[in-house]
């Protein structure tokens, strides 16, 4: 499900790169490029490169399960996280100044599709596969924490950092984004959990897209 929003991301970073626009990377791009960089692992591209490289292996030992693979689900989830997106913009709010965009994409619409393609990646890898799933798993194995427990702590922790990992840049601190922002993460977090993280990426992409629609025709 996340090949093609890596793919069509790490596209949209080499054309942006090659028309001499400003140099801006999704947010959990940078964070996950750093902790790829310190085990060694080099190049503009490293970090897309290792990821496909596992995600290639998951599919690999997938099939050796003997769990086919059906394109008609593809479809069928894209527009499941299209409405899951729309869902989220109806119910949350549509709020345009808090959008879940770096502040360097400015007024660039190429930058801003391509960091919403990029946020539907590697923040749902960063925040909701790592910081949410990993923690309760965890939580649950090593502490021995109830499920819902567990569960809930991590949603609570993850959806914080995702947070506060925005104000990491030129972006003053406002309670009411920071609050907007920690409410999508726990979404995303019910996302991830019911539907897996193919869903809760294209639906984060989806919903970044539908901002910039909805910001340009205002």
């Amino acid at each position: 499900m996340i090949v093609p929003l890596l793919l069509i991301y790490e596209a949209m970073v080499l054309k942006i790169g090659r028309t001499g626009m400003i140099r801006v990377r999704n947010l959990g791009d940078v964070i996950l490029k750093e902790v790829v960089l310190r085990m060694g692992i080099h190049g503009p591209f490293a970090l897309g490169i290792f990821f496909v490289f596992i995600l290639i292996l998951a599919i690999f030992l997938r099939k050796r399960e003997a769990v086919p693979l059906k394109l008609h689900y593809f479809f069928a989830m894209i527009l499941e996280s299209a409405f899951y997106a729309v869902f989220l913009g109806l119910f949350i709010n549509r709020i345009m100044n808090f959008v879940m965009l770096s502040i360097l994409a400015g007024n660039n619409t190429l930058i801003q599709v391509m960091l919403a393609f990029g946020a539907g990646v590697y923040e749902e890898l960063l925040f909701r596969a790592f910081f949410f799933y990993v923690s309760a798993i965890a939580l649950i194995r090593f502490i021995r924490m109830k499920k819902w427990a567990a569960w809930f702590a991590s949603a609570f922790f993850s959806s914080i950092l995702f947070s506060w990992a925005h104000y990491l840049g030129a972006e003053t601190f406002t309670f009411y984004s920071f609050f907007f922002r920690f409410f999508i993460g726990l979404a995303f977090c019910g996302i991830f959990w019911a539907r897996g993280l193919g869903v809760a990426a294209w639906t984060h992409a989806f919903y970044d897209l539908f901002i910039i629609v909805d910001k340009l025709l205002h």
